[in-house]
């Protein structure tokens, strides 16, 4: 089959081994695949020319994905250069065999895979600190919240441009981060399973740093207003994001071109704030 497909809601579900040599689009819904490759018409059909047609008139356009909104479920992958465009939703990839640069690029959204696919590893067997150049990440969010990492790597990860969401992160003697502070916080670092500790006299907290996040926020103070003036998530543990309000709620201002991010794609966590989100007024 090499025309268009596209997933707008349901699931849509292909056992069988799929070599894409179409454009798919996936707005919403689920479509599951098995085994993915990537080809092209002319390379799908074996057409030479030789029935009498024109070879030069045979599309020739690689097969690819795009990802807008819904959700992607790949077994396992084999990509090359432009497979895989996301700039909504979550895709998933078991496993994943990568070609050259930029199989997967990645706007917004949500890609579920392993560090190891993502960073690769040195000859010494440590992960390496900046995203293989099969990647090319723009903005959106990495999910690792299943794997254990040491906070060591993630001080020196550059990958600033993404939310990478961590769960168990272990500390230089291995005990598990279950609270950080506002210092604590790094670029593109989003801390799924700790608290953000607030301590002082002022009502007011500013959060300043790009694309990073934690589960909830624990003040000694209680909070009047909370400042969002980067790319922030608040993943939530089910209850109260911030655990000390004022009696009247607290105002959350998100800065003009910023987003604050509730919750995970993966439909867990959340929370209640008691109180105003005010967008682009921070």
């Amino acid at each position: 089959y090499y025309g268009t497909v596209n997933v707008n809601e349901g699931v849509m579900e292909v056992t069988s081994d799929w070599a894409i040599a179409n454009a798919v689009t996936i707005q919403g819904g689920e479509l599951k695949l098995n085994n993915a490759t990537f080809t092209s018409v002319k390379e799908a059909s074996g057409y030479d020319g030789s029935a009498g047609g024109s070879l030069a008139g045979v599309v020739d356009d690689a097969g690819s994905i795009t990802v807008n909104g819904g959700q992607l479920t790949i077994a396992n992958a084999t990509l090359k250069e432009g497979a895989i465009t996301i700039s909504g939703g979550l895709v998933s990839i078991g496993d994943i065999t990568t070609d050259g640069e930029n199989n997967i690029s990645m706007s917004s959204g949500t890609l579920d895979l392993t560090l190891e696919q993502v960073f690769g590893k040195d000859g010494s067997g440590d992960l390496n600190t900046s995203i293989d150049s099969a990647f090319n990440l723009t903005g959106g969010s990495l999910d690792f919240t299943d794997e254990t990492v040491d906070q060591s790597w993630l001080s020196q990860v550059t990958a600033s441009d993404v939310s990478i969401l961590v769960g168990n992160v272990l500390d230089s003697e291995g005990n598990a981060v279950t609270e950080v502070t506002s210092d604590d916080l790094t670029n593109g670092v989003v801390y799924t399973d700790a608290q953000l500790k607030v301590e002082g006299e002022s009502s007011e907290l500013t959060l300043s740093v790009s694309n990073a996040g934690v589960q909830t926020v624990a003040s000694t103070t209680a909070l009047t207003k909370v400042s969002v003036n980067e790319n922030f998530t608040l993943v939530g543990n089910g209850e109260q994001v911030f655990t000390n309000e004022s009696a009247d709620g607290v105002t959350v201002s998100v800065a003009a071109g910023k987003t604050l991010t509730l919750g995970t794609a993966q439909g867990t966590a959340g929370g209640v704030i008691q109180g105003t989100i005010e967008a682009g007024s921070a």
